[in-house]
């Protein structure tokens, strides 16, 4: 019997300094075999769909929901995207689940919107379901993040052009699960706020370099600096680090701690130059003439 693996999605990048709140009607929602249309495409869900049937499951698509960057979800909102989500999956028969994440989410009275999906997914489904997902690089990190998932990836590059491999990659994982393997996560934040930054810049590139050469160890799945977005301000904010192992052939912990020790190292290579906008336009004028 094939196996049936859902996918879901609440997404939103937050910025908390906004004076006025998202209210459901800014988002977006996705449903049943919509998604599919999202085939051929370079995005986290065309990668899900095409991960799922690699490891010979069937899709089922189920909801997705997101909105453009702006203020705190207002409650009500969340709270009838959640109840969407969870409802469609409590009633669809399942073996496993993927979630696309952004990873700032803030609600008006929730800090860490991916949590507490998490945790309303986790609930749902019971302790032995895969649950695995995919993250926006400007993602804001905590073990309070990860708890109620099996793992989550994350883009590695800005711009993203690596969305659908992450889609992709989450799927696949749950592979793992289904031949008996778990996973060890490990995030470890950083006292740095980063700016939006491009990974061509030298800091960037570098700890992307590094974080290759620590995939390269053996049971290592995913490693991953994460820049973190300030602009969702809370507690929760700041970059990390994000590991993901497969147990018991890999240390995630001392992996993370080890790479955040030496990315940190990398701030003052991580500039950018920021310019009041008449010189940032007479900028851009003189390098497209």
């Amino acid at each position: 019997m094939t196996r049936r693996v859902g996918i879901v999605g609440l997404e939103h990048e937050t910025n908390t300094f906004r004076p006025t709140l998202t209210p459901l009607s800014d988002f977006t929602v996705t449903r049943g075999d919509e998604i599919l249309a999202e085939r051929g495409s370079r995005t986290y869900a065309a990668g899900m769909i095409d991960g799922i049937e690699a490891i010979g499951a069937e899709v089922v698509p189920l909801v997705l929901a997101s909105a453009q960057p702006s203020g705190a979800i207002a409650a009500d909102a969340y709270r009838s995207l959640r109840d969407e989500i969870v409802a469609a999956v409590v009633s669809t028969p399942l073996d496993a689940l993927v979630v696309q994440l952004h990873g700032a989410g803030v609600v008006d009275g929730v800090d860490d919107l991916e949590a507490d999906l998490g945790a309303a997914l986790r609930a749902a489904v019971g302790p032995d379901m895969p649950v695995l997902g995919s993250l926006d690089l400007h993602a804001n990190l905590t073990a309070a993040t990860l708890e109620h998932y099996d793992a989550l990836t994350c883009v590695k590059f800005y711009p993203h052009t690596d969305m659908y491999d992450r889609g992709r990659e989450a799927a696949e994982w749950v592979a793992h699960r289904w031949a008996g393997e778990s996973f060890d996560t490990a995030v470890v934040q950083l006292p740095w706020l980063l700016l939006p930054t491009a990974t061509s810049v030298d800091g960037t590139a570098t700890a992307i370099q590094w974080c290759d050469e620590a995939e390269l160890g053996d049971g290592v799945l995913d490693a991953t600096f994460v820049h973190g977005f300030p602009i969702a301000d809370g507690p929760q904010v700041g970059a990390s680090v994000l590991v993901t192992t497969l147990r018991g052939r890999a240390d995630a912990g001392a992996l993370a701690t080890d790479l955040a020790r030496r990315l940190f190292g990398l701030r003052e290579r991580c500039h950018v130059d920021m310019f009041e906008p008449a010189e940032a336009v007479r900028i851009a004028v003189e390098a497209s003439s």
